[in-house]
């Protein structure tokens, strides 16, 4: 899933069903696992992540998909970028764990970072059940940039430096055990001097990883 310029490597996107009026059929992209993929050098002119869950209009679903242990380098857009744009959607339970992400590209129009990130969830509806785990995320100006109601756990990650966790303010995040680049973790003056990934934004941190996941 390389060097595809008008798309994602690997998209898993739900649109409504074509005439299939009152249609019983659940609407929906779900219960998917992507694994051991690389997904590399997609996308022109932001047009393409490394991996896109998309939900389009209202009532589509994208929900119970795991993305695990995948390669996802040098993307138009982020590495991992989940949008839903429109209210009464489902992106819950999605789980992404194991992943290496690094020098992805940043997201645009309503999805919009301030830097190049490594993954970005947008929705408008509230998420429950996001789980962001064991990832390696390097050479990114924002490692996991959240941008939705309701809660995601981000914890058990890496991050190399930058703005590890970018909360826009719409949710919470819990973001317990991650290593973020030295041992002073992200809060304080040991941040500032030690080149600590550091937070932007509400995000919970208690405690951190002495070292890098392997």
């Amino acid at each position: 899933m390389s060097n595809n310029q008008s798309d994602c490597g690997i998209t898993l996107a739900s649109h409504p069903p074509a005439d299939i009026a009152g249609s019983t059929v659940p609407l929906g992209v779900y219960a998917n696992t992507v694994v051991g993929n690389t997904a590399s050098m997609n996308g022109l002119k932001g047009e393409g992540a490394g991996v896109g869950l998309f939900a389009s209009a209202p009532g589509t679903k994208v929900y119970g998909n795991i993305v695990v242990n995948n390669t996802l380098i040098g993307n138009d857009l982020p590495g991992i970028a989940v949008h839903g744009h429109t209210p009464q959607q489902n992106l819950d339970n999605n789980v992404f764990i194991g992943n290496h992400i690094s020098g992805n590209g940043p997201d645009t129009d309503d999805a919009y970072t301030p830097a190049p990130a490594g993954i970005m969830f947008l929705s408008v509806s509230p998420v429950a059940g996001t789980v962001i785990a064991q990832n390696v995320i390097d050479t990114e100006g924002i490692g996991v940039a959240w941008n939705a109601p309701g809660e995601a756990r981000i914890q058990r990650n890496s991050f190399s430096g930058g703005i590890g966790i970018y909360n826009f303010g719409a949710g919470t995040v819990n973001a317990e055990g991650n290593w973020w680049g030295c041992l002073g973790g992200p809060i304080g003056l040991s941040a500032a001097f030690a080149g600590c990934a550091t937070t932007y934004g509400p995000v919970t941190i208690n405690t951190w990883a002495s070292q890098a996941l392997k």
